[in-house]
């Protein structure tokens, strides 16, 4: 997940504090979340270092289960953050100094069937990803190929059922790229079709208190109205009193 350059700060940001088996989130309009984690870990005697900061709720998700996984034996030596080096510090031709350049993975963990170690990468969408992360994703799969390394980045389509295998896709899985689209399609046009829904319910609503004004001024100015037209005129200077028309 690269924690410095995975996601866009606008999308899934929402950051989870975790330890002890305790998951913690900053109360809405506030930033405590750091706090309040430190607070339980003082009443529970528990060292702070061990506190495992998320960067976003899909990055805490993934988490849990991957956890579910490794209870089921299907995974183990779950690594959370591990820094892997892609370019140490050098001079150019320029004189100019780079320093080292490092990838930084969400979760490295072994699959117990085959043995292998997977690097993932936790996204919140193929569309959030920032290009500096496909330079270092291009350097890790050069630099580890032969250690058999790749970084596998997945995304989560389901939030509320999120232990569910089927709840994520890799970004390589073009349904589900074209689902996602298809859901973004979808949004905008239910947005879409509720603003024209409220703009003509504005423009009838406008017009309902046109004809009332009209008809107000109608009966107002005849000199000695019936019953039923003194009537009618109180029931519309009542409803234009109501919508601010007349005080």
């Amino acid at each position: 997940m690269g924690k410095r350059h995975n996601m866009n700060p606008r999308m899934h940001a929402k950051k989870v504090w975790y330890i002890n088996g305790q998951a913690f989130e900053s109360d809405k309009g506030t930033k405590n979340g750091a706090e309040k984690v430190k607070n339980y870990c003082l009443e529970n005697m528990l060292n702070t270092n061990d506190i495992i900061v998320f960067d976003s709720e899909p990055e805490y998700f993934r988490f849990r289960y991957l956890l579910s996984r490794k209870e089921k034996g299907e995974i183990s030596d779950i690594s959370v953050h591990q820094l892997f080096p892609l370019i140490s510090a050098f001079d150019g031709a320029s004189g100019r100094h780079h320093e080292p350049l490092e990838y930084e993975a969400d979760f490295v963990y072994t699959d117990t069937k085959t043995g292998r170690r997977v690097v993932e990468d936790v996204k919140g969408s193929k569309y959030s990803i920032e290009e500096v992360f496909y330079v270092k994703w291009k350097v890790f799969d050069l630099r580890y190929k032969s250690k058999g390394l790749g970084i596998e980045v997945c995304m989560l389509k389901n939030r509320r059922d999120y232990l569910n295998p089927d709840s994520w896709y890799s970004i390589d899985d073009v349904s589900a790229v074209k689902a996602e689209k298809g859901v973004r399609a979808r949004k905008n046009a239910s947005e879409l079709k509720e603003m024209k829904a409220k703009a003509k319910e504005a423009e009838k609503a406008s017009r309902k208190l046109e004809k009332a004004k009209g008809m107000y001024l109608h009966l107002k100015s005849i000199n000695e109205p019936t019953k039923s037209e003194k009537t009618r005129l109180a029931k519309y200077e009542a409803f234009l009193k109501e919508n601010g028309v007349i005080i």
